[in-house]
């Protein structure tokens, strides 16, 4: 049966437990945000490392490739029959 003196007691009871309920839910929510953003975080600096090395190995490629004689890259299938014929 319902009694309102009961429901004016209770009334503050349920509320503050939705209160606690809501904040505890709250909480998982704000740990759940903070642990997405440092994933992205960390993924994105994993891809900036990787694009920064990707770079400098190909800048790495170029310098090597600008330093290689030009007449030896132009002889070099001339020279190579040579070289196993006389075993050098």
């Amino acid at each position: 049966m319902y009694n309102e003196q009961n429901y004016k007691v209770n009334a503050p009871a349920l509320k503050g437990n939705y209160q606690n309920k809501l904040e505890t839910n709250l909480e998982y929510k704000i740990i759940e945000l903070k642990n997405c953003y440092s994933k992205n975080r960390r993924r994105k600096n994993k891809i900036a490392n990787y694009d920064f090395y990707n770079e400098l190995s190909d800048l790495k490629l170029d310098s090597r490739r600008s330093q290689m004689n030009p007449y030896f890259i132009l002889c070099f299938p001339i020279i190579l029959p040579i070289l196993f014929i006389f075993e050098i």
